[in-house]
């Protein structure tokens, strides 16, 4: 066996079997303060930190124990309102079809934030951050990474976190002025109606604080909606891009008669890292995948309903609001299916690549059986985010949703 190609990775031949001899770095697991990927998410912890979604520690330090309560608050909070709002369509009686929907819709919204609270303030108690950063770390940032040449790019990473962050305060932003306006908006055909329709079961003339922990709450709401998927995009956006040198390097080891140039063993492995590295941010974020799909569609489709059927007595200014607010929902869905289905692509595009490798009767065992392990590799499971460890988010998927959609849409505008 000949690995004059391998650098500085040993190939020999034991009983006619190919054995690759890389060895796991034996350095220290590095603390997570110390790990480059997530020093270089840091602006992103932080804003969610100040959001009471993220703390670093899980020990029982002053600081530790100061931002849980903190945390435990914001959750405390934001459920309080869920219940609130729940309790709105249930004590008045005779309510009006619009405002009765209305209502529902505030119940779904505030409930998919709640939900992405509990799991955000779950994961603070779990190793599960320490255990991905640490993995991604050890496995995709070794030496074998850096011969390679698939090191972290840490200037093109701080753009994405700085660009995604960006993004997210404005949409955040927009998305809490959205909300005021149609609280106070100039509602000239149903005066109060969307004051009575927030501040319900309470009166409208209910005491100042009351009217200021609601208005608070809808800044936690809106971070709470925007920021974990903000995280989600950047560690996808990341995976994928090694997922995408790894396939280059493939092609650039492939010789235009198919014969590899390199051990490709060493590449598989790299690309098992990879892999390991998409179950480990499956763990962070199935759940969190669940709670924004599973409530955002049925989301969608009561915003339709009342765009489409009940609208009429509401006028158009707050015609354009639920629009507006229409348009985001299907956002959030767009962004988490794209960004997942641009991992599981990128994870399984050097498939293509393996099959212009040569196999002829000449060829030694231990090449085909790299080639055959790749390939059962990518021919296998998906590697991909999955919707809490069921579906995986694939452009599949994707279609699925849209074709739902459209019947739905279909459906509801025969009622007209």
């Amino acid at each position: 066996a000949n690995s004059s190609n391998n650098g500085e990775f040993n190939g020999t031949s034991k009983h006619n079997a190919w054995v690759v001899d890389i060895e796991e770095d034996a350095n220290e697991i590095p603390q997570l303060c110390q790990i480059s990927f997530y020093k270089l998410l840091k602006p992103l912890f932080r804003v969610m930190a100040i959001c009471g979604l993220y703390r670093q520690s899980t020990s029982m330090s002053t600081k530790s124990l100061a931002s849980t309560v903190y945390g435990g608050v914001v959750v405390t909070l934001i459920w309080g309102n869920f219940i609130r709002s729940t309790a709105a369509i249930w004590v008045e009686t005779d309510l009006p079809t619009e405002i009765f929907i209305t209502r529902v819709i505030a119940c779904a919204g505030l409930i998919q934030c709640a939900c992405n609270a509990s799991v955000c303030f779950q994961l603070c108690f779990t190793n599960k951050y320490q255990t991905f950063f640490q993995q991604f770390e050890r496995n995709c940032q070794s030496r074998f990474s850096y011969y390679l040449g698939m090191q972290l790019d840490a200037q093109w990473l701080k753009k994405v976190v700085m660009s995604v962050l960006t993004v997210s305060v404005i949409f955040c932003v927009v998305n809490v002025t959205s909300s005021y306006i149609f609280t106070y908006g100039p509602f000239k055909a149903s005066p109060n109606v969307t004051l009575n329709i927030f501040m319900a079961p309470f009166d409208t003339s209910s005491h100042v604080l009351i009217q200021v922990m609601i208005h608070i709450t809808f800044i936690f709401t809106s971070a709470v909606w925007i920021f974990p998927i903000s995280l989600f995009c950047v560690i996808c956006l990341q995976l994928s891009r090694q997922f995408r040198e790894l396939k280059t390097i493939i092609s650039k080891a492939t010789q235009k008669d198919g014969t590899i140039k390199m051990c490709l063993e060493i590449i598989r492995r790299e690309h098992q890292h990879l892999s390991r590295s998409v179950r480990h941010a499956n763990d962070l974020f199935s759940l969190m995948v669940l709670v924004n799909i599973g409530s955002n569609l049925p989301l969608i489709c009561f915003l339709l309903y009342e765009l489409i059927v009940v609208s009429y007595p509401f006028g158009l200014f707050l015609n354009i609001i639920i629009v507006f607010w229409l348009l985001i929902t299907c956002t959030m869905v767009g962004i988490v299916s794209w960004f997942g289905a641009m991992l599981h692509e990128s994870a399984h595009a050097a498939d293509h690549n393996l099959h212009d490798i040569a196999i002829s009767p000449g060829t030694e065992n231990h090449r085909i059986l790299e080639v055959y392990t790749f390939m059962a590799k990518m021919n296998g499971t998906p590697i991909a985010i999955t919707i809490w460890n069921l579906i995986p988010l694939t452009k599949e998927f994707i279609l699925t949703v849209i074709g739902v959609l459209v019947t739905y849409f279909a459906l509801v505008a025969q009622t007209i």
